[in-house]
């Protein structure tokens, strides 16, 4: 038998079904013709033989087990945590660097992150440069090996069933399959979606007629495309409020993926989570900071802590209970943040003062688009917003309760979802800079002038950046913003 011909009795295992389950040691080549009998699967790309790869032949439905600890992949050294410098700005008691306890999560929560890419989709295009490997999994949920690929394959569902396309060659369909699983032949190759790169392995699952797209990958390395995103990009006089971000991501990363356990993915890739960029976004100072901070998690009592951070809390902090409602959380209170002279940490941030400027008409318009998001029910059919009277405002000076007077009645909005009803102009993208404004109507002009960016809870991040440069450590930051919490690390 050709070589040829063996890479076309594979594809055809392929094409009538699932690909047999693969052999527990790869066959190494044949000078002479390979032998396909059943139970036995040789792979080939191009019609050359690749290597098995790295990972289990079993699926795992828990997250990909990689051959290499997440901390191997980060290229720098290795370096314990510094001592705390800091001398102004905190009152708060500061969690010890020296004496961290361990918080052991079940499984591979914190050892491994799915992160949905792409939601409900028919066809993605992903390439492989090192070559991948390919897994099947049909309805009975047994996990079955395709042939590797090498270069780009269009992945796509069609008529209920998962089809993979390799460039300039026919189409490879997955029978019965819900699910498919990609994974790089050697663990530090790159896959790319759509031209963007990511680490790890990519799963798709069958949603209605089309599927999802997942990224899976450890825990570590899923924070270099997250912590340059959420915090910016950095020199080293900042890197302590990079470590106190890490942290930060790293926590709500863990608790997210514990809230999540039953799903197929544990976060979103956008702001309903965290932004992450893939590879793509990774920064060197950023991938210090997640390798000095490696496995560090944020506790309060013997529970994760809710790590919420923002970007600018214009001088003072919010408390949890009072924008989102809920029970009273400690360490996620209103608190000043200003430094010895009493000046905002936060200062230097463009958003400590902003003024947003609407026609009555285009307010009005925003508005009645945006009530459901703005979390009011059975708002009245309004055309025209008449006037805004606020009735509460929250310690911090956010608003509570505004009320939005309308040619049909009065409209109750309610503390942070005050910024979903009144986004900027269309077009933007954005929701209002906080709910710390004052708003007036002058002349068929409506005018909100406020401070910050964000909702306020917790590590603001523009007071971060300020703190590191003043000499603080991340466990001094961390411990501003959050007080009486602890540092743990993950075991």
């Amino acid at each position: 038998m050709s070589r040829a011909r063996a890479v076309l009795l594979t594809a055809s295992l392929l094409c009538g079904g699932l690909a047999p389950p693969a052999l527990s040691q790869n066959p190494p080549p044949l000078e002479s013709e390979p032998e396909l009998t059943p139970g036995a699967f040789t792979r080939f790309a191009g019609g050359m033989p690749l290597s098995r790869p790295p990972y289990p032949d079993a699926w795992d439905p828990n997250p990909l087990k990689f051959s290499y600890e997440a901390a191997e992949s980060l290229y720098l050294p290795p370096a314990p945590p510094p001592p705390d410098t800091a001398v102004s700005g905190v009152d708060a008691p500061l969690p010890d660097t020296t004496r961290m306890g361990l918080f052991s999560p079940p499984g591979q929560v914190g050892r491994v992150v799915r992160v949905l890419l792409h939601p409900q989709t028919r066809s993605l295009l992903v390439h492989a440069g090192g070559g991948a490997d390919f897994q099947w999994r049909g309805r009975d949920g047994k996990p079955r090996r395709g042939t590797s690929q090498e270069g780009a394959v269009r992945v796509e569902r069609k008529d209920g069933r998962f089809s993979v396309t390799p460039a300039g060659r026919a189409a490879l369909v997955g029978g019965d399959a819900v699910a498919l699983r990609i994974a790089p032949l050697a663990a530090g190759t790159i896959l790319e979606v759509n031209g963007k790169p990511y680490r790890g392995a990519l799963e798709f699952h069958a949603d209605g007629a089309g599927f999802i797209c997942v990224n899976v990958l450890p825990m570590e390395e899923y924070l270099r495309g997250v912590v340059p995103l959420e915090m910016g990009r950095h020199d080293a006089s900042r890197l302590e409020a990079l470590k106190a971000q890490a942290v930060a991501a790293r926590t709500y990363t863990v608790k997210r993926a514990l809230a999540r356990a039953g799903e197929v993915f544990d976060l979103y890739s956008s702001v309903q989570d965290q932004v992450y960029g893939g590879a793509g976004a990774e920064h060197a100072m950023s991938d210090r900071a997640i390798r000095e901070t490696a496995g560090v998690l944020l506790l309060y009592g013997d529970s994760l802590a809710h790590t919420y951070y923002h970007s600018t809390c214009g001088g003072r902090t919010a408390s949890r209970h009072e924008m989102w409602g809920g029970e009273r959380i400690p360490y996620l209170i209103s608190a000043p943040d200003t430094d010895d002279n009493g000046q905002a940490w936060c200062r230097a941030s463009r958003y400590m003062d902003w003024t947003q400027t609407w026609s009555v008409e285009t307010l009005s318009s925003i508005a009645r688009r945006n009530m459901a998001e703005a979390g009011v029910r059975n708002a009245p059919p309004f055309r025209e917003i008449k006037g805004f009277t606020v009735r509460d405002r929250a310690a911090d000076g956010r608003i509570n309760l505004l009320e939005m007077q309308t040619d049909r009645g009065a409209v109750t909005l309610r503390g942070d979802k005050t910024r979903w009803a009144l986004k900027p102009a269309p077009g933007t993208g954005r929701i209002l800079e906080s709910a710390r404004f004052d708003i007036e109507i002058r002349a068929g002009k409506v005018t909100a002038r406020g401070s910050g960016f964000g909702h306020g809870i917790g590590l603001c991040q523009m007071g971060a950046l300020a703190r590191a440069a003043a000499g603080q450590s991340y466990a001094r930051i961390l411990g501003a913003y959050y007080p009486g919490t602890e540092l743990a690390r993950l075991k």
